[in-house]
């Protein structure tokens, strides 16, 4: 039944909703990729690539693990340093109602989902013209953050 519904909805089938060559602004119907442990339990990227010896989903450091990962948590925007323009050391989130900030050693990364462009702009990062529009510092100019959405 679903499956007639979605062949006679008049939307064109995308096979692969992340490539840079689908036109700006198509409205289409296609699977979800996703991966998923013993094909039927849906599995994190971080916990089936990374292991849990390296990742600490409850984020408070045990065993030594290199990574904390933040669940239900919303990124709000890059910290930049302040001596060092292009160097990002951490991140400003919402979690619960309220901010706080983490900062990394080496690297930081973020998981937007479906709202990473908006997180990139509100970072520095995208069009100039958006940036500027936004009152927004421009960090990192470019043209493609957002493109697509």
């Amino acid at each position: 039944l679903i499956e007639a519904f979605v062949q006679t909805s008049g939307f064109p089938e995308i096979q692969d909703y992340n490539n840079p060559e689908t036109p700006i602004g198509v409205i289409g119907r296609g699977d979800y990729q996703e991966q998923f442990d013993n094909g039927y339990i849906r599995e994190s990227a971080a916990f089936a690539f990374l292991g849990e010896d390296v990742v600490d989903f409850r984020g408070n450091g045990v065993g030594g693990r290199r990574l904390k990962v933040k669940v239900r948590a919303h990124a709000m925007t890059l910290l930049w340093d302040e001596n060092d323009s292009n160097k990002v050391i951490g991140v400003r989130y919402s979690r619960n109602g309220k901010v706080h900030e983490a900062f990394a050693n080496q690297e930081v990364i973020v998981a937007g989902g479906m709202f990473s462009a908006s997180f990139l702009q509100l970072s520095g990062i995208g069009p100039e013209e958006v940036l500027l529009n936004a009152n927004v510092q421009p960090r990192v100019i470019n043209d493609n953050v957002g493109r697509h959405m």
